[in-house]
């Protein structure tokens, strides 16, 4: 699978360091990440703060977390249902 780019919304410079609450399914998609989103494995940063969260890269976090072994690092839950965005 070929990982399409990201957009950023803002540089990871100048996102505020004071996320808002996390935002449930439905209201995540195409809000402005606050955390850094790494899928393990293979570990690799998937959105850094300041990217648009994608329905795409949503996905995929989800898929990664619930295989056996699979863990999402910066997800507020397991299940990676609770994401950190800007306000």
């Amino acid at each position: 699978m070929r990982a399409t780019p990201v957009p950023a919304a803002t540089r990871p410079w100048t996102t505020p360091s004071t996320p808002g609450p996390g935002a449930s399914r439905g209201t995540r998609r195409g809000r402005i990440s606050a955390d850094t989103l790494a899928a393990y494995p293979p570990g690799i940063p998937n959105v850094l703060p300041g990217e648009v969260v994608t329905a795409e890269v949503v996905r995929f976090l989800q898929r990664t977390a619930t295989a056996p072994n699979g863990h999402v690092r910066g997800a507020l839950d397991r299940g990676v249902t609770r994401l950190r965005v800007v306000d």
